[in-house]
């Protein structure tokens, strides 16, 4: 049998070249996530600095804003929380144990451990109740990007509970759903029984 001219690659070679793609497609072209795709969330937040001062609870802390500083880009608009003084937030559709409750201390206390004295980013929705704390959606300042109300949902620190219309965009809420789901699943915290 006769060969035919041209140029044919080793077999191993299509092998390598293909796994290289699909590599890097993946990293492209991530696996789909449970809750849809986040690029389509409409949903925009007021961004704040703050310090974490205290802990009041297992949803509930006491924060100091940080002023904006000129090189960090424009300025936040939220002007309805005052620069450097104390003010109290809420960990939105979060429901913590009380404190009188052995598993609400062990909330407050993992809380505090995480967060206490930290910079954090605070995510707080434009619809308010006035005299209520405001609702946010927190994060540690770099290092990770890990939202402490999925962090104490999945511990079965807290329930979801949800605050009614535009607290939390429908991704968000969703993995928090998911969080708490897990908890139950692995009966951790409040669900060990």
């Amino acid at each position: 049998m006769k060969r035919q001219p041209g140029i044919r690659a080793p077999v191993g070679l299509l092998l390598v070249i293909s796994c290289v793609s699909a590599i890097a497609d993946e990293k492209r072209f991530p696996a789909p996530d449970e809750c849809g795709d986040p690029t389509q969330i409409s949903t925009a937040y007021l961004l704040r600095l703050a310090e974490v001062v205290e802990v009041l609870d297992g949803d509930t802390l006491k924060v100091v804003m940080r002023k904006w500083r000129p090189n960090e880009g424009p300025p936040d608009e939220n002007q309805s929380i005052p620069d450097r003084e104390p003010t109290v937030v809420q960990l939105v559709c979060l429901d913590a144990p009380p404190l009188s409750d052995p598993i609400g201390r062990i909330a407050q206390q993992s809380l505090s451990a995480r967060l206490l004295g930290k910079e954090v980013r605070l995510l707080i929705s434009h619809f308010q109740e006035d005299g209520t704390p405001t609702n946010v959606m927190l994060k540690i300042n770099g290092g990770h990007d890990i939202d402490e109300g999925v962090a104490q949902l999945e511990q079965g620190l807290a329930r979801y509970r949800d605050f009614g219309p535009y607290d939390l965009d429908w991704w968000t809420k969703c993995h928090y759903q998911k969080a708490e789901q897990r908890a139950r699943q692995n009966r951790a915290g409040i669900w060990a029984n």
